[in-house]
């Protein structure tokens, strides 16, 4: 929107222009403000029969005019005025002022430049938070709304790289759902949506806020603890296991190598803890050696994801 703003001052040649915005709680409020196409702290007085108020109630689309109109928008207008509203998907953004031209009267193509440029700044917001929401869903898993297998590699790869520059710990674990086709085969795909959803939940509800919750795949989930050592870890694994057999689910945690052979209809096994602090050691070798990573073995190889930290 700053760009917007510095474009009335290069090239339409105006020295001043703000972005009006509407607040539920405190009204409306200059929520950006530019002099000579330098940025400023906000510091305009709306009149009380400003023509803003117009246009946020979908009175008009733009208004123009003088200082010595009794319809001003500011108590401190520069010359002559243009205003027009910065529209959006859900209706009126903002509002977008400019005073304090070169010019000592408006020409038509001034205002018709003007709207223009709200229209254009209006396309880039929109356009910007589309960008966003497009981001953030490739991030996401659909089913859990959880991180998915890529975000949380680019994640734990950080993190890693955050160990070896401060020396703190940080682990992370896996949690597997045993049996998890005979899930929906005795209750229908729906109902394995439901139990890895709940899955998912209890995971997010249990961990810190800084604590990382991805769905790795399949029946699979992973869960990334930063800033802890070994002890820390294998209690907030504990932890888990408890709070998922107080919500219906069997689960245990694992600190050995040894296979699961038990088998149950809804289980979630939590993974040993891998330490991410070891020299060379990558988020492809910590995942593909720890005992319970059925991740890595059921492709016969480690995951793709985490093959740029393979040579160090």
């Amino acid at each position: 929107m700053r760009e917007m703003l510095r474009a009335t001052h290069e090239p339409l040649g105006f020295s001043r222009a703000i972005l009006f915005v509407l607040h539920r709680d405190r009204g409306i409020e200059a929520q950006h403000q530019l002099e000579d196409g330098e940025p400023v702290e906000p510091a305009a007085a709306l009149a009380t029969t400003s023509e803003i108020l117009a246009v946020f109630r979908n009175a008009s689309a733009y208004a123009y005019g003088n200082e010595s109109d009794l319809s001003a928008s500011l108590v401190d207008v520069r010359g002559w005025y243009v205003l027009s509203a910065v529209t959006g998907a859900d209706g009126i953004y903002g509002v977008l002022y400019a005073d304090g031209h070169a010019r000592p009267h408006p020409r038509v193509w001034h205002i018709e430049l003007f709207r223009a440029l709200a229209t254009i700044g209006a396309l880039a917001r929109e356009n910007g938070m589309l960008l966003t929401r497009t981001q953030e869903l490739a991030m996401r898993d659909p089913l859990t709304g959880l991180l998915n297998r890529r975000s949380f590699g680019m994640r734990l790869l950080s993190e890693i790289d955050a160990t070896k520059r401060t020396g703190r710990g940080c682990a992370f674990a896996i949690v597997d759902v045993d049996d998890f086709k005979s899930i929906n085969d005795s209750g229908g795909h729906q109902h394995g949506d439901d139990t890895l959803t709940a899955i998912a939940r209890t995971l997010q509800h249990t961990t810190r806020i800084e604590d990382v919750v991805a769905r790795y795949g399949g029946d699979e989930f992973v869960i990334l603890f930063p800033n802890v050592d070994r002890r820390l870890g294998e209690e907030f694994v504990e932890r888990i296991s408890a709070t998922l057999r107080h919500r219906g689910f069997h689960a245990r945690s694992e600190r050995r190598a040894r296979p699961t052979t038990q088998r149950m209809r809804r289980r979630c096994l939590p993974a040993p803890i891998a330490r991410c602090t070891r020299p060379k050691r990558t988020a492809r070798t910590a995942i593909a050696s720890s005992p319970q990573s059925r991740l890595a073995r059921k492709t016969n190889e480690a995951p793709g994801v985490f093959r740029r930290g393979a040579s160090q």
